[in-house]
């Protein structure tokens, strides 16, 4: 399977970033480990105790999750959505450790 390009927000606020990946990683499995980084937050984990993604998802079982590039949120500049459409427009899978369209309350 050929590397995409996906995103990872941290969040949708000031200070938080996103991150853009090379990965052949299933998108399922990319669910289940957006899904276990929301809910430990949920569950009072801070961010720094949560997996690393690229630890777990590039294991050398012919997967790959390789960083390319990040960009804050939101700056006095403009939003990371903008410059992701721009700069990658390519990527069509965004991961969130919080908010985001995949969140549960």
């Amino acid at each position: 399977m050929a590397d995409r390009i996906i995103a990872l927000s941290e969040g949708g606020g000031m200070g938080d970033n996103l991150y853009v990946f090379a990965t052949n990683v299933s998108e399922d499995t990319l669910q289940s480990m957006e899904r276990l980084c929301q809910q430990m937050l949920k569950k009072g984990y801070d961010h720094e105790e949560l997996p690393v993604w690229a630890t777990i998802l590039d294991n050398g079982n012919n997967h790959s999750f390789s960083y390319v590039d990040e960009h804050v949120n939101v700056s006095p500049y403009g939003k990371a959505s903008s410059w992701l459409k721009e700069r990658y427009p390519e990527c069509k899978e965004i991961y969130y450790l919080q908010g985001g369209k995949n969140y549960e309350q």
